[in-house]
């Protein structure tokens, strides 16, 4: 929850009027709730009325920058050190398997720390499956589904 809500501060930020998000989505952020609210209009995707806002909402959040690394758009500030040790705990956790992910070439940063420059290996990547979460929340139709949503992709 508290992701989802650092990610709506800065869409906030990057898109201060509804007319510029699909559906005109609009949220209400308290210290305890979010609350989501958009128009269910036909999507010029020819896609359900849900999945436009959801899926532009994820791709929005879950970004990937140009040095390959995993972003989160409520953490844009962290520094490199740090987007590399975020980037490698969300690698090493939630994309453990490979067909969560795309992947490139390994790269390295040198960074300078405490004095010394130290080279930090990584491997990049081009995509990841938070990014195109939305088909798995919306039913055929583009609708977001109704009960339960399943952890497990098959």
């Amino acid at each position: 929850m508290t992701g989802l809500w650092m990610s709506l501060k800065q869409l906030e930020k990057k898109y201060p009027q509804p007319s510029q998000r699909p559906g005109n989505l609009t949220w209400d952020l308290t210290s305890t709730t979010i609350t989501l609210d958009w128009r269910r209009e036909a999507s010029p995707l020819g896609q359900g009325q849900d999945f436009p806002v959801i899926d532009w909402l994820l791709k929005q959040s879950f970004l990937i920058n140009p040095k390959g690394l995993i972003q989160f758009i409520g953490l844009e500030s962290l520094n490199l050190i740090y987007q590399i040790h975020n980037h490698q705990a969300i690698h090493d956790t939630f994309l453990r398997h490979n067909r969560f992910y795309k992947k490139e070439k390994e790269l390295s940063e040198v960074l300078t720390i405490e004095g010394e420059n130290i080279k930090l290996k990584y491997r990049g990547l081009k995509w990841y499956v938070h990014q195109t979460f939305a088909k798995d929340l919306c039913d055929e139709s583009g609708y977001l589904l109704d009960g339960y949503i399943p952890i497990v992709i098959s």
